[in-house]
């Protein structure tokens, strides 16, 4: 992997990160706790939407990249979630009055359109596009967050501008690269086979972490969603990087012949990516109170206590995101599925449960307690794959 595309992805996803940061920022100093918890509910669904995407249809295509058919029918079967996923969330926002959940349904189809894009040519196609479309998207939304901070303008138009500004360049860019646009679903059992075993596989694993987050608003308290997005709100920058060095992580450890040295290329990844993460995560902890409340607002009361266990369910959610991302170069299915399955089913019983014993720390430590199991797995079941016959 040249030197170029690893700079570009690293700059525009840090981009990315400070126009989504911004983005949160921006509405949690003008909401009540209540509001942002409605805002945080559009962000959990299209952060799952979109992470079903690629770990079903996106990692599919990066794992074959040097075939253009599979470019092709990945990103069809993209249009088909973002249609039927659009729909779907602009009748329940009309239904529950959520104007975040509108104007994230309408939006819905371009914006995975985008996603679908700036991975694929950020990983293997046109770094410099993918570059451009996440610099422009950024731009554009930090500028309406900025003014937001010094004049009144409502949150959803925030939130709107942002989701989309970012659904127009999803279907410009779409345009430029000649990626099809028309929802099909291509016949190809394998595939579809494969997508729906590795979508299950975000559903009950990574996705797993979106799905719980709503659970706990919706069964516990607004309070507890709100200080788990708002600790997710500063740690955001964070998990993009991480979600970068996933993406990545497939064609650097697919490049091995030999699956034992795709180990050691994880391990010295792991290793690399964790002193660069650390001391981030180790400033956020230390945040003065004063720094936080300036940034979320009235949300920081309730996330400051969240922010230890959640910072360390960052940095094991990663170590343990790349032992599966070693799985899915194997091509590994039904044992990434039994892992999966063994730690997604109990998880949103657990952290729920956990919520409702301990409230906002039990929550937060359930995760992070989740998440070291979580990585053990990984790596033990990395190891076996990967030993010599």
């Amino acid at each position: 992997m040249n030197r170029k595309r690893i700079a570009f992805a690293v700059l525009s996803n840090s981009a990315a990160s400070v126009a989504t940061f911004s983005l949160s920022v921006s509405v949690a100093r003008n909401s009540t706790i209540d509001g942002f918890g409605a805002f945080s509910l559009a962000m959990i669904i299209f952060l799952f939407g979109s992470g079903l995407q690629r770990a079903g249809l996106t990692d599919s295509a990066l794992s074959r990249p040097a075939s253009k058919g599979a470019f092709v029918r990945n990103s069809q079967r993209g249009s088909v979630v973002g249609v039927l996923g659009g729909i779907s969330l602009a009748v329940i926002g009309t239904l529950s009055a959520n104007t975040y959940l509108i104007f994230l349904g309408i939006a819905f189809h371009g914006l995975l359109a985008l996603d679908f894009l700036r991975t694929y040519d950020a990983a293997v196609g046109n770094v410099t596009r993918a570059f451009m479309t996440t610099i422009l998207w950024s731009a554009t939304t930090i500028s309406f967050a900025v003014v937001s901070i010094v004049s009144p303008i409502p949150s959803p138009v925030v939130f709107g501008s942002w989701a989309f500004c970012g659904a127009t360049i999803g279907y410009i860019s779409a345009l430029i690269a000649r990626m099809p646009l028309v929802p099909r679903w291509p016949k190809n059992r394998f595939e579809s086979r494969i997508a729906g075993l590795f979508g299950l596989d975000y559903i009950v694993g990574s996705g797993g972490s979106s799905l719980t987050t709503a659970l706990l608003g919706t069964f516990v308290s607004p309070q507890v969603i709100a200080a788990i997005r708002g600790g997710g709100t500063l740690l955001g920058p964070v998990n993009l990087i991480s979600a970068t060095v996933r993406s990545l992580s497939l064609p650097f450890l697919a490049a091995g012949e030999r699956r034992i040295s795709e180990f050691a290329k994880a391990v010295r990844l792991t290793l690399a990516v964790s002193v660069v993460i650390t001391p981030l995560l180790g400033f956020l902890v230390f945040l003065p109170d004063t720094w936080g409340a300036e940034l979320l607002g009235e949300s920081w009361t309730v996330a400051r206590p969240a922010l230890l266990p959640l910072s360390i369910e960052t940095l094991l959610a990663l170590v343990g995101g790349i032992a599966a991302a070693g799985h899915r170069v194997a091509f590994a299915s039904v044992r990434t599925l039994v892992l999966r399955l063994s730690v997604g089913i109990p998880r949103p019983f657990i952290v729920v449960c956990c919520a409702v014993a301990w409230g906002i720390p039990g929550a937060a430590w359930s995760m992070a307690i989740i998440a070291a199991v979580n990585a053990v797995l990984w790596w033990t079941s990395y190891r076996l794959l990967t030993r010599p016959a």
